[in-house]
């Protein structure tokens, strides 16, 4: 081979090498923010975890504000059964919370909200007759 049709080669060469370092550069950019972001998420899975079982605020008998009904800590450290208790009478005051402001959504709602509420319940009951007989 030539020193000229050799030359041509080796540029060739340096040519891809260097548009695969840049793919690479990218990938590894690419990689890096999935990490970030994998990393913020989980700060954000554990952040809301550790809320799950902060103070548990419940409808007052006003419309106005929230009352705070109890409180409760994701500790590992206490596994003893008056905490595990504890932490279900959370759950159950958070539950019952939800269930009290659904009823009184749909009781205190408008006409607007009720009808559509009916609309989309009568789709789901739809889907599913259909899902059973076919």
């Amino acid at each position: 081979m030539s020193t000229s049709a050799s030359s041509t080669l080796e540029r060739q060469n340096d040519d891809v090498l260097e548009g695969l370092l840049g793919k690479v550069k990218q990938l590894r950019g690419v990689t890096t923010d999935i990490y970030d972001d994998a990393e913020a998420q989980r700060g954000i899975l554990d952040n809301t975890v550790s809320h799950a079982f902060s103070p548990v605020l419940l409808p007052s008998k006003s419309v106005q504000g929230l009352v705070l009904t109890g409180t409760a800590s994701l500790n590992t450290s206490h596994n003893s059964p008056s905490a595990k208790s504890h932490l279900f009478d959370v759950f159950g005051n958070r539950l019952r919370a939800t269930s009290n402001r659904f009823s009184h959504t749909i009781v205190q709602g408008s006409r607007h909200n009720r009808l559509t509420l009916y609309i989309v319940g009568g789709f789901v009951a739809l889907f599913i007759l259909y899902r059973l007989l076919f």
